[in-house]
């Protein structure tokens, strides 16, 4: 199993270095459903778990997502997008936290890396920035605060201007509460994004 997960790295690097330099591998076969750039537009939805002791609550809950957001693909390899979403208890009744029910907006600028592993079918991985904004009344934490996010996904290309992808994603955050102190608010996402291209 070593053996094999080592000869299966070497052969992910081997191919990603000959995808980088090989003349013409910006095209990679993608001319038929990849125009070269392009602004897009996307809703987005999923779940969500968040993590342990958090500005939310002090054990694992489960959320949904629901968002919409824009970019642009600057090359066949890289793009940026700027996503608005909204992150909810899935189950009114529980809320997450002790005091009132709460949920969470976000507004997320990132980075993607694309690799081309068939003509209609990439792999990409995400890095980005931004800002959560805490909607309770009566949150004991400030209402904005900085969040880094982390993605790995797949996109599938229908036709020249119509993707769907499917990401796992790591967000991260540190709100402080009335006193100064910070506490962890983390989640995992596992989310559906469908774009249009322009």
């Amino acid at each position: 199993m070593i053996g094999f997960a080592r000869a299966s790295s070497v052969s992910i690097l081997l191919g990603l270095g000959a995808l980088l330099m090989a003349p013409g591998a910006s095209a990679f076969g993608l001319s038929e459903v990849y125009r070269g750039g392009g602004h897009y537009g996307q809703l987005t939805a999923g779940g969500i778990q968040y993590i342990g002791d958090d500005a939310l609550a002090e054990t694992d809950q489960e959320g949904g997502i629901f968002g919409l957001g824009v970019g642009f693909r600057l090359s066949p390899f890289f793009s940026v997008e700027l996503n608005l979403a909204r992150l909810t208890a899935l189950d009114p009744s529980e809320p997450v936290n002790d005091d009132a029910e709460r949920g969470i907006d976000s507004i997320i600028f990132s980075t993607l890396y694309h690799l081309h592993l068939s003509r209609s079918v990439e792999l990409y991985g995400r890095l980005g920035g931004g800002f959560l904004f805490i909607d309770d009344e009566e949150a004991d934490y400030e209402e904005v605060a900085p969040a880094a996010q982390a993605g790995l996904g797949l996109q599938f290309w229908l036709t020249e201007s119509i993707t769907f992808k499917l990401e796992a994603s790591h967000t991260y955050a540190r709100p402080d509460d009335e006193e100064g102190e910070s506490a962890n608010l983390q989640f995992h996402g596992a989310t559906l994004t469908v774009a249009r291209f322009f």
